[in-house]
């Protein structure tokens, strides 16, 4: 027989587990019909972006979702039956759904923590080992943060600050950015304090790179990895 707190366990993943399955088969019998999911391709058609009405039917139609998901439909199939399942706003409810999991404060929280880690790694180091000075090094960390992992990064790798941050007009918007001016190295757009995305995801630019990429990890990155991964592990 299992001990008490190993069943209680146990339990509680399964009704995790469960759970969605639970809402969407409550959803379907009080009113997941054709109409629903005609409603979501009309609005998709229409660019219709009412986020909380998405999810709405995004949680209403989930089992109808999983189903056809399970059966092995094409994705072109679902593509058109379910296309809001391919849009980030959809994409995410539904992973809600199945995995109980919101994927924006998860991803901010392992961000946190790594970032909280890198900084707490190099600030291990000794004076002598690190490559930078002392008084450096205490800014950055005093930083903190994301900007304070990032810069902290770059002055390991002897990266120039200039080349990684490009900072436009603080009125310019994301797709206003002239993607032809940045560079073929990978570097972040900083709108005033807000960074919009790091480097171009199509141009002429990316075309020319996705012929010249090499799927190698560079050994001092896989390094550094590793130190830090093993720093973690002793802390």
């Amino acid at each position: 027989m299992l001990p008490a707190v190993l069943r209680k366990k146990l339990e509680e993943e399964t009704k995790r587990l469960l759970w969605p399955y639970c809402v969407g088969a409550c959803a379907c019998q009080y009113g997941c019909t054709d109409e629903e999911k005609k409603e979501m391709q009309e609005m998709f058609m229409a660019n219709d972006r009412n986020e909380k009405r998405i999810k709405e039917l995004m949680s209403d139609t989930f089992v109808s979702q999983r189903n056809d998901i399970t059966s092995g439909k094409d994705t072109q199939v679902l593509k058109e039956e379910w296309p809001y399942l391919f849009s980030l706003v959809g994409m995410k409810e539904h992973f809600k759904l199945l995995t109980g999991v919101q994927i924006n404060e998860a991803f901010e929280q392992v961000m946190t923590n790594k970032f909280s880690i890198v900084l707490d790694y190099f600030q291990s180091l000794p004076i002598e080992k690190s490559v930078m000075a002392g008084k450096d090094r205490a800014e950055i960390q005093a930083s903190g943060g994301p900007s304070g992992a990032v810069l902290m990064l770059l002055s390991h790798f002897k990266e120039e600050h200039t080349k990684m941050f490009h900072i436009v007009d603080k009125t310019c918007i994301a797709d206003e950015v002239e993607t032809e001016r940045l560079p073929p190295t990978p570097c972040i757009v900083v709108c005033g304090k807000c960074i919009f995305k790091i480097n171009p995801e199509k141009g002429s630019k990316v075309e020319r790179l996705e012929k010249k990429r090499s799927n190698a990890v560079n050994p001092k990155v896989l390094t550094l990895i590793t130190r830090i991964s093993e720093f973690e592990w002793r802390s």
